[in-house]
């Protein structure tokens, strides 16, 4: 579901009117580029559903028995929580290149016997696009697999904790949420302005100023970059002070320090500290009663 959800926002939809509304074709022209996306899209779910039966194999193995030992738990367990990573692979790898490489080469093939009258500059700025439209489905899966695993995770815990009396801990290492902020800035920041540049690229081929326009595109590409990991480094420190203040906290609750942590934040951050403040409140009134 979510596949089909992220391919259907990013390929077909962002993908499909980035081609069919800024290139002028005729209706023979769209249809062999249809043909060309259908094909290129038969090879890429191939390729694709290839790698994913490789991934998801560890999960389908503590699943399939009623009754896994611990190590194929342990090992399903990392890889569920492997599985919004290994999705990005999936995507940048045969996703990416199972849809890209054919469809590169048909047009070519296309182009080249005149059954479609485009430049082959063109297929150079759809390589462009598909790059940039795949960072995007990339990025929508990322978080909807990451919620999506949530439940794997549990199930696999619980059953652990039944039939082996034991907890899960993925020896995983997952991404930070600096990582993920700061990624995710730079695809949103940068995929409106690379997608206008696109098509702007599309419209202004047969014009003289080309390389002006793309020498023009690229200093603004940078300016957006940085633009774009300032944000994300002012974002993550706003997440960061609360959370360490938080950290702090609870590493006073386990030394037996019982104080309150100072609350300056007025989002959502502020009832999570509040309720904290209370908590140890509560712990103090109570302790007081019990002397």
């Amino acid at each position: 579901m979510n596949y089909i959800l992220g391919s259907g926002i990013a390929v077909f939809g962002v993908g499909g009117l980035f081609i069919f509304q800024t290139l002028e074709l005729s209706s023979v022209e769209m249809t062999i580029l249809f043909s060309i996306m259908a094909i290129s899209g038969t090879m890429m779910a191939g390729l694709e559903l290839l790698m994913y039966r490789r991934h998801v194999a560890p999960i389908r193995a503590a699943c399939v028995v009623e009754f896994p030992s611990q190590a194929v738990l342990q090992q399903a367990f990392d890889q569920t929580s492997r599985f919004p990573v290994l999705t990005i692979k999936r995507i940048m790898g045969p996703h990416l290149f199972g849809l890209s490489l054919p469809a590169m080469l048909l047009s070519a093939t296309a182009i080249h016997f005149g059954w479609i009258d485009l430049p082959y500059r063109m297929i150079g700025l759809a390589a462009l696009g598909a790059v940039l439209i795949a960072l995007l489905h990339a990025l929508i899966e990322f978080f909807l697999t990451y919620r999506s695993v949530e439940p794997m995770l549990l199930h696999f815990q619980g059953k652990n904790g039944l039939l082996h009396q034991q907890p899960l801990q993925t020896t995983q290492r997952s991404l930070s949420v600096r990582t993920k902020l700061l990624v995710s800035m730079l695809i949103i920041g940068m995929f409106p302005v690379m997608l206008f540049m696109l098509a702007s690229g599309v419209q202004l081929s047969t014009v003289e100023q080309v390389d002006a326009y793309w020498g023009w595109a690229a200093l603004i590409l940078v300016v957006i970059i940085g633009v774009a990991t300032f944000s994300s480094i002012l974002l993550y420190d706003s997440i960061k002070r609360p959370l360490g203040a938080l950290t702090e906290g609870v590493a006073s609750l386990d030394a037996g320090q019982l104080r309150p942590i100072a609350n300056p934040y007025a989002d959502e951050f502020g009832q999570l500290v509040t309720g904290f403040n209370h908590m140890v409140e509560n712990v103090t009134r109570r302790e007081t009663e019990n002397e």
